[in-house]
Order: structure tokens, then sequence, then C-alpha cells
């Protein structure tokens, strides 16, 4: 299992946002962002990251990449499903995740993986206090 955290792009567009916080599901657009969603498999967790809020979401892929419609183009979008999707209230800021596991990530980007302890330590933390 590896763990992902995936920029909700909200400036590029609230839709996109709000349809990954709705429907619990990883995704990027157009090239080459789209590509990356290919790289989570099936059990991964991947968290949902807010600019400016921090990780508002995770969940647990479901291995299967959905191709979508995006601006005319028949697969300009790459999705993936999360089961045991949940919303973190409060929000994990930057911060708290930088003190948490002592590394500064390039939260900006559309997806990027964490190392194993590092995304368990962020998923213990959420789910012990009650984030989940």
């Amino acid at each position: 299992m590896d763990y992902y955290i995936n920029n909700t792009n909200l400036s590029n567009g609230k839709a996109d946002h709000e349809e990954m916080l709705l429907n619990g599901k990883a995704s990027a657009n157009d090239d080459p962002w789209k590509f990356k969603i290919e790289r989570i498999l099936q059990d991964d967790i991947v968290f949902l990251y807010q600019n400016e809020v921090g990780i508002v979401a995770l969940g647990e892929a479901d291995g299967t990449l959905i191709k979508e419609l995006y601006e005319g183009d028949p697969e300009g979008k790459y999705s993936m499903n999360l089961q045991r999707f949940h919303h973190v209230k409060p929000p994990l800021s930057a911060g708290e995740i930088k003190s948490i596991t002592g590394i500064e990530y390039p939260f900006r980007h559309t997806l990027f993986k964490l190392d194993g302890a590092s995304g368990k330590a962020i998923k213990d933390l959420i789910y012990i206090s009650g984030r989940a």
C-alpha cells in the first residue's frame, strides 16, 4: 500500500474540486497531469488536499482507472473512486503535516507520493484525533 496526496486544484475549477469531495474520488485533468492518476493502485490511501486549507478528505483507491469527458476531450480527465471515503474536519494543515513528518511537501503538485512512514503517521493522526 502506498500513500498519495492529490491536490483538488480549487483555483483551476470549483466544479472539479467539489466533484472530488462530493463523490469521493481522486482526479486530474489534461495532459500531463491526468496520467499521474494511473500510478494509484487498489488499496492505496489518497489524501485530498485543498490549497491553503490542508488535507480535507481521504479514502482508499478502488484500483479502477476511469477516463472521462473533460472540455471536449473524451479522455480529458482521469479519476479513481475512493472507498471508505471520509472528510477531514478540521482539515490537516500543511504546517501540521510538516510537523508530523518533518518534510515540506510540494502541495501545489497535482499528485505526489508520500513515504510510507509519513503517510501512515498522517492517516493515524487523522483517525486518532477523530477528524475523520
